[in-house]
């Protein structure tokens, strides 16, 4: 049994990234770009709310690849 914090019991999307993501060391470039476009969304928003809004934001940045966000 994982031992969870408060905030990661509250929805099954938050345990997933609590188990998989959380406090994982990142090394993959798409990843961390994922991550800080991510973050830019949360100033002012619950990280719930923005993980919650991934997906759309997975299509709205072409897959969180750098260099087709660049070039659009």
């Amino acid at each position: 049994m994982v031992n969870r914090p408060e905030w990661a019991q509250k929805s099954p999307a938050m345990q997933a990234y609590y188990d998989h993501d959380w406090g994982f060391a990142q090394h993959d470039e798409q990843k961390l770009f994922e991550m800080l476009c991510l973050e830019c969304f949360q100033s002012g928003l619950s990280w719930a709310l923005v993980w919650q809004k991934r997906l759309a934001l997975l299509e709205a940045y072409q897959g969180f690849d750098p260099a087709k966000v660049a070039q659009s």
